[in-house]
């Protein structure tokens, strides 16, 4: 289910839009479900497994965004843009295997709840030279992640995570007959804390964009952009979960 509202108010100068999106999503499946399992000893043998599977998963994500933008006069702009995110999710599993003798093969009933509340805050300044823009800027990106897990293999309890992110960058994009370029420099600082880590890293993240246009309707572009991606509550949390027949996956809090 998703519902979008939004406000926006616009004159020559300034122009304000807020968008409020919540959305809800529940997905369930009920079956029985029969399994083959090859299980080698001195002969192949092949264990037949039936038994109900069910699951759901139900997910609540608002997303609240603020923009707001001022044209200060025909080469200078300037824009705030805030965007706050809550996202949880509630997950349910019930494996049930049993085989042709009645004897249980499996039963695995896991639970799993995650939170992850974001905050990203955006102002920048643009300004308009003859043949050239230059544009300056801030990003703010914090989040702060907990969950909770149980299943056959064991039960793990507010785990937390926490990363902030402090972007600054200049751009400088132009024109010069059937060239044009857009060349952006930005420095992050990055913090995270999980379990057992805490981490404060300062990386260089360049992007240049190159083009050529020999005929109006032909450009030829090269672009090269160097960027880092946080890891995901799945591969920070070390809880376990049981996937198939010998394979378990678990994330690691020291990425």
């Amino acid at each position: 289910h998703i519902l979008n509202i939004s406000y926006v108010r616009q004159d020559s100068v300034n122009m304000l839009q807020i968008k409020l999106s919540p959305k809800y999503t529940h997905v369930h499946s009920d079956a029985d479900s029969t399994r083959q399992i090859m299980k080698y000893h001195t002969n192949a043998n092949v264990l037949s497994l039936a038994g109900p599977y069910n699951w759901q998963n139900r997910e609540f994500n608002p997303i609240l965004d603020i923009y707001y933008s001022r044209l200060i006069n025909d080469k200078n702009e300037l824009a705030i843009d805030i965007t706050a995110t809550h996202f949880s999710t509630r997950n349910s599993v019930d494996d049930e295997l049993i085989d042709s003798l009645g004897n249980a093969f499996l039963c695995n009933h896991a639970n799993e709840k995650n939170k992850k509340t974001s905050l990203i805050g955006e102002v920048y300044y643009s300004h308009k030279f003859e043949n050239i823009t230059l544009k300056s800027g801030y990003t703010l990106n914090t989040n702060e992640q907990k969950s909770d897990a149980s299943n056959v293999l064991g039960e793990w309890n507010d785990v937390a995570t926490s990363f902030t992110s402090n972007y600054v960058y200049a751009e400088l994009s132009g024109k010069l007959e059937k060239w044009g370029y857009n060349i952006t420099l930005g420095v992050t600082n990055r913090q995270s804390k999980s379990i057992d880590t805490e981490t404060n890293a300062w990386i260089f993240m360049p992007r240049f964009v190159f083009s050529f246009q020999p005929k109006p309707n032909s450009k030829l572009t090269l672009q090269f952009n160097h960027k880092n991606t946080e890891p995901s509550i799945s591969q920070l949390r070390n809880s376990q979960s049981y996937v198939s027949n010998n394979i378990i996956y678990t994330g690691n809090p020291n990425l």
